[in-house]
């Protein structure tokens, strides 16, 4: 997979002579939030990797590569575990989101608590496909006919829905 390929470079560079922390950061900040969504926690804690300017490390001339040494393995294992997720998961199935991202608040928006926690339950349930469709029409059969639309806008209108 090309993904994990190019996390592997990323992680090879760390050891090189010539490290520029802040380039290799943004780097991979950019790549993990095309591949994971900008609201990743990969992201976020990538995002966060920076040296520690205090008083101590500036008192201590070792400060600053320790610092660097700290960033160096925060960003190792970020990209080791997004590698891993890779490995066990593939790819997300949509690109810089997931779809609970969308469909969940505008189902919260326009259902009743009532309504909703009908809906979660035929989900999650056993039954067939064919068995939770009809019980699915049900419920959207029994709605007022707005509800359904609202639905619907609120997940295209949603600023994560980015259709290829």
């Amino acid at each position: 997979m090309k993904e994990i390929d190019w996390l592997k470079a990323k992680i090879e560079e760390l050891s090189q002579k010539e490290f520029d922390l802040e380039a290799w950061r943004t780097s991979c900040v950019l790549f993990l939030e095309s591949v994971f969504g900008p609201d990743s926690k990969k992201v976020k804690m990538m995002e966060k990797l920076d040296y520690e300017y205090n008083s101590w490390s500036l008192r201590d001339s070792s400060g600053i590569e320790s610092s660097l040494s700290s960033c160096k393995n925060q960003g190792k294992v970020i990209l080791n575990a997004a590698i891993q997720e890779l490995e066990v998961f593939g790819l997300p199935s949509v690109k810089g989101f997931k779809d609970s991202e969308i469909i969940d608040p505008a189902l919260r928006d326009s259902l009743s608590g009532k309504d909703y926690k009908k809906l979660l339950a035929i989900i999650s349930s056993d039954d067939k496909r064919e068995e939770k469709e009809e019980q699915l029409k049900a419920i959207f059969h029994l709605l007022p006919a707005n509800i359904p639309l609202e639905i619907l806008s609120a997940m295209v209108l949603n600023p994560s829905f980015k259709p290829e």
